[in-house]
């Protein structure tokens, strides 16, 4: 703005200083140090904006393009830095939700499977006491008659040995309790 000012005023710029120094060498005006320094100031200043204000400029408007350049390339990598984030929440959270399902087919298939793993079982066991208990149960046909053929042989070798070793009238006792016994026996048989 001060630029454009010095540049289009500059013949009256010019005009002014020159009657200031004429003003001044007459004594007309008076003057000091500061008022020159000041003089000296404004007129580098015209100087560098004439001469170098366009490739200052210029440079200026490079270093804000270059810099403007560089924030959006920060923003661009901000953006799919976010962009990414954003696709691995939402995989995460997709993966979350399938371990749920997941766990929740499991515990179904957990609790069906020992459902079935128990009728089996079960099922296996049952078989397993029914051939045992029939296999007792045909064993112990096979082997009762000759449990109950060895115990009448054994009760009668004993009663005939009590018998020749007793007295008379005790044998007769033990005759009639033999009988009584094995009719007992032919009974429950």
């Amino acid at each position: 703005m001060v630029l454009n000012f010095i540049q289009q005023n500059k013949t009256i710029l010019l005009a002014a200083g020159l009657m200031f120094i004429v003003g001044s060498s007459k004594n007309l005006l008076i003057y000091n140090e500061e008022i020159l320094v000041a003089l000296a100031f404004a007129s580098f200043m015209w100087f560098i904006v004439t001469y170098y204000g366009k490739n200052f400029s210029e440079s200026l408007d490079e270093r804000s393009s270059s810099i403007q350049a560089e924030l959006q390339k920060g923003l661009d990598l901000q953006e799919e830095w976010l962009t990414k984030t954003l696709a691995t929440h939402q995989s995460t959270l997709l993966a979350v939700d399938l371990c749920k399902s997941l766990k929740g087919f499991v515990g179904q298939e957990g609790a069906r499977f020992q459902e079935t793993r128990q009728q089996h079982l079960t099922a296996a066991v049952y078989n397993q006491f029914h051939t045992q208990l029939k296999y007792l149960s045909q064993s112990n046909e096979d082997f009762l008659p000759v449990l109950q053929k060895n115990w009448g042989l054994a009760l009668r070798a004993s009663v005939q040995e009590k018998f020749q070793s007793s007295a008379s009238s005790i044998q007769k006792d033990w005759v009639k309790q033999s009988l009584s016994i094995l009719k007992n026996m032919k009974k429950s048989s």
